[in-house]
């Protein structure tokens, strides 16, 4: 049976790996979008750069590419993937599909505001009317803030038998885990890369990919109360780092194709 602290240090450092697998597999979105409509492209983990000479449909398809995948990657795991949360790996599992859908629906919920973002862009290609234009915020807003915080209270509820569960499964972890991230993707970008100007788009859209987590209802399940058996996530750790150290490798870009980029 796994203590308070075990929790924690399981759930927070899921959160942490789920978030860097989240937000990398949506940048692969973008990029295997761009390889395969413009036969180039360059990879960056925060970021993808396209062809100067790529025509408007192709900016959009790729554009649109990364919150779609995450939202539909992140709806399945959650829909798919209803296993009994029973080692780290799992809490992987649930915090990564939580975390991607995140990513989809707040890309709709700030389409109108951040035109330089993923779904701002495409809204600006399309020359999107104001309807359409609410519509959009509208399906981001439903997702970030009854949908996303509804599921994750009802999958969680059996682990959760008092308030004090609740900040070490959920709050505790979203709070250290997403400072984590800011602070690793802080330095990717402006460390290892050397760009003095902050992205605050970026740092907010980090800050907010697990906004849903204090916005669910913990109430505890009528049913039994389950116990986690958890112990030090030391593979966990291991992966967590050595996918940092790659996104740092990578921090200066990898690019395919020929083309002016």
């Amino acid at each position: 049976m796994a203590t308070n602290k075990q929790l924690l240090k399981n759930s927070a450092l899921a959160f942490v790996l789920a978030g860097l697998i989240a937000t990398t597999l949506h940048e692969l979105a973008h990029f295997a979008t761009a390889l395969l409509l413009e036969g180039q492209g360059l990879f960056h983990p925060t970021y993808v750069l396209q062809a100067d000479n790529a025509t408007k449909n192709q900016q959009m398809l790729v554009a649109a590419a990364g919150p779609l995948f995450s939202l539909v990657s992140g709806l399945a795991v959650i829909g798919l993937c209803r296993q009994k949360l029973d080692n780290f790996w799992s809490l992987v599992r649930m915090w990564f599909g939580f975390l991607s859908a995140q990513i989809g629906f707040g890309y709709f919920l700030v389409a109108p505001f951040a035109k330089g973002g993923d779904t701002g862009q495409v809204l600006e290609l399309l020359n999107a009317n104001t309807i359409i234009t609410i519509l959009v915020c509208a399906f981001g807003a439903i997702g970030t803030y009854l949908l996303l915080p509804k599921l994750f209270s009802k999958a969680n509820s059996i682990y959760i038998a008092s308030k004090k569960d609740f900040f070490q499964l959920g709050m505790y972890p979203w709070l250290i885990g997403t400072s984590a991230l800011v602070l690793i993707y802080f330095v990717i970008e402006n460390t290892l890369v050397g760009n003095s100007n902050v992205d605050i788009f970026s740092v907010i859209g980090t800050a907010t990919i697990g906004i849903f987590t204090p916005l669910a209802d913990y109430t505890a399940s009528k049913q039994k109360i389950q116990k986690l058996a958890l112990g030090s996530p030391v593979s966990g750790l291991v992966v967590t780092v050595i996918l940092i150290l790659i996104l740092s490798l990578l921090s200066r870009g990898i690019a395919i194709g020929s083309g002016s980029i």
